[in-house]
């Protein structure tokens, strides 16, 4: 008897599973589907925390490559007001101001930029640029703007002594490599490693701002020309002392 009425509970048993299957696959499913969301919440929960972590580190990494970047920066300025103010004690020097690079004329030349316009600029006159101790090339007005015309450019041309001799001539931008003096008088010794500066005689520089040394010396029908390497990095400069105005 009692084997009867398991075999009666165990059809009983079938008949409710199979009569009940999709109620009870539902059911596990919703388990399932429950564990299955749930994972997939945990996976994204974490994968947004460590993207949060990677973004702040890297962050961080930018704000503290700023902060030195801007320290170096702050330390060049400081030089360059310790050498306004030494320039402003010369005796010819009547006005000097500061101004920053703006963007370039052309993408396609990086020797001509756009600056800050400054107080008293007039757009008939030419004006000497200096990039911390050397001198970086002459400005003009393009458009009633201030515009830099860097060494490197072959329309920066300015007057210039070469060594102790101070032989007189004129020098002209070539590349960012190198400039050329040119119309030296050939009775002058002049030689390699000499430095060339700023002869004042143009109006543009007052006398003994460093523009570069000489790197080779020529003979041309006439005169002698020197290869010059600039000392500022016209690929670099970004802020400039303009000399306004001197005796």
């Amino acid at each position: 008897m009692e084997k009867k009425i398991g075999i009666v509970l165990s059809l009983l048993l079938i008949y409710f599973i199979y009569s009940q299957k999709e109620a009870i696959q539902n059911f596990f499913l919703e388990r399932y589907n429950g564990v299955k969301n749930s994972y997939f919440d945990t996976i994204v929960y974490l994968t947004n925390l460590y993207e949060r972590h990677f973004e702040q580190a890297k962050t961080i990494q930018i704000q503290n490559e700023t902060i030195q970047n801007l320290k170096k920066e702050n330390l060049q300025l400081l030089s360059y007001k310790e050498y306004l103010l030494d320039l402003t004690q010369k005796p010819r020097i009547k006005d000097v101001v500061f101004s920053n690079a703006i963007s370039y004329v052309n993408l396609a030349n990086n020797n001509r930029l756009w600056i800050e316009m400054f107080e008293g600029f007039e757009e008939e006159k030419t004006y000497g640029a200096v990039d911390g101790r050397y001198s970086a090339g002459i400005v003009v007005s393009k458009d009633n703007k201030p515009m830099i015309l860097l060494n490197s450019d072959p329309q920066s041309i300015y007057g210039v002594y070469v060594g102790n001799s101070q032989a007189p001539g004129v020098i002209y931008g070539i590349d960012h490599q190198r400039m050329i003096v040119k119309y030296i008088p050939q009775w002058m010794d002049i030689g390699v490693g000499e430095i060339v500066k700023t002869s004042g005689l143009d109006n543009v520089f007052i006398p003994g701002i460093e523009v570069g040394v000489v790197v080779e010396v020529q003979m041309r029908h006439g005169y002698q020309v020197a290869y010059v390497k600039p000392f500022a990095n016209s690929l670099k400069a970004r802020h400039f002392y303009i000399i306004k105005d001197f005796n």
